[in-house]
């Protein structure tokens, strides 16, 4: 499923300034950063780097993409868990800096969807963030 725009609040509850997201494609997304973001303004000024936090967020939500086309449109799968080995942001995104965020579904039973995240930085194939993730259906869960 692709999602253009506005039409990714059907799958994400989320929305603007928190909703991170210009496109979704399969659980590939894409936000070119031009440095007018309101992070960069808080975070830090003078050096803009944007937040680890909001980079996981960005993940988690493209990994609710690819849940919520497993389920009723209604229904919001919940976070439950994030875990990996050594997790850490490898390089700081700043102003001008293209991300590709990819989520993939693992496995998805009884209502709990496992899957890994991994953040891209421009065209570098390397990622620069990587993590497990898990989502839970609650009515699909048994």
């Amino acid at each position: 499923m692709k999602y253009i725009g506005e039409e990714i609040y059907k799958a994400i509850p989320n929305r603007k300034p928190l909703m991170l997201l210009e496109t979704e494609n399969s659980g590939v997304a894409t936000i070119d950063l031009k440095g007018d973001e309101w992070f960069f303004a808080c975070h830090f000024p003078g050096n803009p780097v944007m937040p680890f936090s909001l980079i996981v967020e960005c993940l988690a939500q493209v990994h609710v993409a690819v849940v919520q086309q497993k389920t009723t449109p209604d229904e919001i799968p919940i976070f439950s868990a994030m875990s990996g080995e050594n997790i850490r942001l490898r390089d700081k995104v700043i102003p001008g800096d293209k991300l590709r965020l990819e989520a993939q579904v693992i496995s998805y039973r009884h209502g709990i969807a496992k899957g890994i995240c991994c953040a891209y930085k421009n065209d570098i194939e390397q990622p620069i963030l990587q993590f497990n993730i898990t989502h839970v259906v609650p009515s699909q869960m048994r």
